[in-house]
């Protein structure tokens, strides 16, 4: 099986990536779900999607080693853990799919291709200090970073009362074209203004992000 990653991004948070090769069947084989997942995977008819689906679902059981892999979702659409305690976030882009979990710990991860088409929406989701701190030189590797920690962030807080634009910022750091990095985050919500450790790794033409709360 092709866990191409599975390990301790921090204490007692566990981060696991998959690259998909497998059929459906093998998939479907190695996870039991609960009725109500059950009755969700019959309407889902897109054939690489299902297997998103239920890729992460096996990352949570290798990385949580337990078969208690029940999802639900808030209404805001968080992934939340039916009979274990932990915080879990998943994403997936084309054949590879990120999930992360921690039962201490807030935590968002995302996954995606690095493509140039992101120059033209980085106005998007840059606020003009971050604009004018990503400079040029591995611009589209930065500009995943600082996108991908957003998304996360985003899918940490788990409610819509964020724009990306305007209340996460990423502090600057050194991008040293190296495989993997850290830099720091912060998220204002109503509820406050909080920190964030961001970890980065660029694998196999993606960037993964993870979040994981100070």
């Amino acid at each position: 099986m092709p866990l191409i990653l599975i390990n301790d991004l921090e204490a007692d948070v566990k981060i696991g990536v998959w690259k998909i090769t497998e059929t459906e069947l093998f998939f479907r084989s190695g996870i039991n779900l609960s009725a109500e997942e059950e009755t969700f995977y019959e309407t889902i008819h897109h054939e690489l999607r299902k297997k998103q689906w239920l890729c992460y679902r096996m990352i949570l059981k290798e990385l949580l080693g337990t078969n208690l892999v029940h999802i639900t979702y808030t209404e805001n659409g968080k992934p939340v853990l039916l009979e274990y305690k932990a915080e879990i976030s998943v994403s997936h882009s084309a054949d590879h799919v990120s999930a992360v979990a921690s039962t201490v710990q807030r935590v968002g991860t995302d996954i995606d291709q690095l493509r140039e088409r992101i120059y033209r929406v980085s106005d998007r989701f840059l606020s003009p200090e971050e604009e004018d701190s990503i400079g040029n030189e591995h611009r589209l590797e930065k500009l995943y970073v600082y996108w991908g920690a957003k998304e996360a962030l985003y899918k940490l807080y788990g409610k819509p009362e964020v724009e990306f634009r305007r209340d996460i910022y990423i502090e600057p750091f050194d991008y040293l074209c190296e495989s993997k990095g850290k830099c720091r985050a912060s998220m204002q919500t109503p509820e406050g203004r909080s920190e964030y450790a961001v970890h980065y790794e660029k694998l196999n033409g993606f960037m993964l992000v993870n979040a994981v709360s100070s």
